[in-house]
């Protein structure tokens, strides 16, 4: 009936050759020893078999070499090679080793606009390192005009630079569990109390449930960032609290005798 079938057997049809007419040539199989006969032991190589051909006794000296340079190990050959691919660590001497030059080239405080630093110098390296490997560029896209959009184009590169400024809030409040982290490690057990408190009313305004629907809904309507790399205003405060006591005072409950 043609097609694959279970019953086959690894017996399908070469289709990825023209049809001839003429049946395919069969393939070649090479005569292979069973790996527990004579023949496999006989006739198999090894993968190292100039490596065994080149090998010759030790002599005394080589025996002794190891304690003479003070390099020994439990297993001292060198001739054969590691796991890690090291065939001339033994071979150097205790003089080469006190003689080597050992100061690094550049000296750990090096910066470089072109080169970026160390990622994690030795004695971080039980921390989480806040920098980000690369920078990401996310251009702002105009917002959806009377709640449309221009094509489809622009509605796929708002999504996607709605998707990544979430993203930005989210790691913000990340980073901000691992500044409340530090900062009670540094401050201790009692002045992290006083000293850390303000990254932790920070955490809990900015992961605040409506605040969060908000931002996101600001967001998707007016096409500004959440998270803004520019300075707050000096008085950014006094602004918020200025707003947030003419509201208070606008919707507070209007009890009988109340003038205003």
């Amino acid at each position: 009936m043609g097609g694959h079938h279970d019953d086959d057997h690894g017996h399908e049809e070469a289709h990825f050759l023209p049809y001839t007419g003429q049946a395919p040539e069969p393939k070649h199989e090479y005569a292979y020893p069973p790996m527990g006969s004579k023949e496999y032991y006989e006739n198999t190589p090894f993968i190292d078999e100039k490596v065994v051909e080149n090998l010759t006794p030790r002599t005394p000296m080589d025996r002794f070499k190891s304690v003479l340079q003070a390099t020994w190990t439990p297993s001292e050959h060198t001739k054969f090679t590691t796991l890690t691919n090291t065939t001339d660590s033994q071979d150097t001497s205790f003089l080469q080793k006190v003689m080597a030059f050992n100061r690094v080239f550049k000296p750990r405080t090096y910066t470089s606009e072109y080169i970026r630093p160390n990622p994690c110098p030795e004695q971080h390296w039980a921390m989480n390192w806040r920098w980000p490997r690369f920078r990401m560029v996310n251009p702002k896209i105009p917002p959806p005009t009377d709640g449309a959009y221009s094509d489809f184009y622009h509605f796929l590169a708002y999504q996607h630079w709605f998707k990544y400024e979430r993203k930005v809030y989210y790691e913000t409040i990340n980073i901000a569990g691992l500044e409340v982290n530090r900062c009670i490690t540094k401050e201790g057990k009692y002045n992290a109390l006083k000293n850390c408190r303000h990254l932790v009313n920070k955490i809990f305004a900015i992961t605040r449930e409506e605040e969060h629907n908000q931002v996101l809904l600001h967001m998707a309507t007016t096409g500004t960032n959440a998270i803004r790399e520019t300075p707050y205003p000096v008085d950014f405060v006094e602004q918020k609290r200025k707003l947030y006591d003419n509201w208070l005072f606008r919707t507070r409950l209007k009890r009988s005798g109340d003038i205003l």
